[in-house]
């Protein structure tokens, strides 16, 4: 017997699908996800970004480390060392704008910023690969990146060359710039992508600028391995809720998009918002970028560093998908008047065919306490009979074997992940 929903429909459901921002998200979507990253086995990236963070401070003399600078990137290798976070998979290091100088050298190359990278970016991509994490590096397509450094135009295949002799291992490609015409863009943007996979460097697509005028399956032809269209979040739960509030995974656009970086640990969300973020961000396979400054994080939020590096749920990250997501719809209306949402995904759980449960809560409407709800096994597609193993992903690291359902409870503003694993194949 096989896990499958009861049809092939796809529901659009509250608090997921709200009608006034779909077409956003339609235009936003989009991406095949298919990673260089030799740190995580089933092909994610997880790393760190310095978008949000640490800002492009025209002085970097009062204090190096907390402006884009070799001081600060090393720094934060050595704070993702210190937090485990390297060896929990977190192993690519994103350098933002702002690390070039303002003009290019007398051959046409892109220079490092000499007083914020005295060893240029091959001394960082050393530190980094000594380190065992992967440096990406941001460029523009147009002529000025966001900071107004020198953009790409006019100089892919020499900008490509100059990262790869430098050892940088992704390039980021964003566009700040003035769009020129819908065709040339795309051609410019698989121009790029196809210099740059020649080199032997991935490529993440950063477009969320020009969002609205940017066919998505236009996008996407251009070969980027990580494409986002959707506007980069801030650490701000407004900017995270409203991107949860127009996502849909039972889309086949939703399921292929990426919405940008991870705040939690940061200073905008709870620790039950951070669960949000993470569920829903696993839920869909996106990459799992942390934006916060990690050094602060550590002793300010103990709690949240312990969901990034969870070993339960980084395994339930990495385990193959063997489904898209799919809305459990429950009789119970007052359940869908508190606003949780439930997903089922089929997946394969240390070698067993198992199915994730994702409980999404992001509105505190009443009751405005935790609920619990039960899901029997008929609802599951699974036998009456059948027996099995139970993983609360955040709550234990061990099982417990249940018949007949299953009995989930979520709090407001809150994220609850369990793992069903049949005692007997049921595939």
């Amino acid at each position: 017997m096989q896990f499958s929903s009861a049809n092939n429909t796809t529901i659009c459901p509250p608090p997921f699908c709200n009608h006034h921002l779909m077409g956003r998200l339609l235009r936003s979507s989009l991406v095949a996800l298919v990673s260089a990253t030799a740190a995580a086995a089933s092909g994610q990236t997880m790393g760190w970004s310095s978008h949000g963070t640490f800002g492009c401070a025209a002085d970097c003399a009062p204090n190096a480390s907390l402006c884009v600078s070799d001081t600060m990137y090393r720094g934060v290798v050595q704070s993702l060392h210190a937090a485990t976070l390297i060896d929990a998979g977190y192993t690519w290091l994103y350098v933002d704008d702002c690390w070039s100088e303002h003009t290019r050298d007398t051959f046409g190359r892109l220079v490092p910023d000499a007083s914020r990278f005295p060893q240029g970016l091959s001394g960082l991509a050393a530190y980094a690969h000594e380190h065992k994490m992967h440096l990406a590096v941001s460029i523009d397509l147009g002529p000025t990146t966001c900071a107004g450094h020198p953009g790409s135009w006019g100089h892919f295949g020499l900008d490509i060359q100059t990262l790869a002799s430098w050892g940088v291992d992704r390039v980021i490609i964003q566009s700040c710039s003035a769009l020129p015409s819908p065709s040339t863009f795309y051609f410019m943007l698989s121009t790029l992508t196809s210099l740059a996979h020649a080199a032997t460097l991935s490529t993440h697509c950063l477009l969320g600028d020009h969002v609205s005028v940017i066919n998505a399956t236009l996008a996407a032809a251009a070969d980027c391995d990580f494409l986002q269209l959707a506007p980069r979040l801030h650490d701000d739960w407004i900017e995270v809720s409203h991107a949860l509030l127009t996502l849909d995974p039972a889309s086949s656009l939703s399921s292929t998009a990426s919405l940008g970086p991870l705040v939690v640990g940061g200073y905008g969300l709870t620790h039950g918002q951070a669960k949000l973020q993470l569920a829903t961000w696993q839920l869909l396979a996106f990459p799992l970028l942390v934006a916060v400054d990690i050094q602060s994080m550590i002793t300010r939020s103990p709690a949240d560093h312990e969901l990034l590096v969870h070993p339960v749920f980084l395994q339930l990250y990495h385990a193959p998908r063997t489904s898209r997501p799919r809305r459990w719809v429950p009789q119970d209306n007052v359940l869908v008047a508190t606003g949780v949402t439930v997903w089922l995904q089929n997946l394969t759980w240390a070698g067993h065919a198992a199915m994730s449960i994702t409980a999404l809560r992001p509105h505190n409407l009443p009751p405005h306490m935790p609920i619990s709800f039960d899901l029997a096994w008929d609802e599951l597609n699974l036998p009456s009979s059948a027996e099995c193993d139970v993983v609360d992903v955040w709550m234990t690291s061990s099982s417990l074997r249940v018949k007949h359902r299953v009995t989930v409870t979520v709090a407001p503003f809150d994220a609850a992940v369990l793992v069903v694993i049949p005692t007997h194949t049921m595939l």
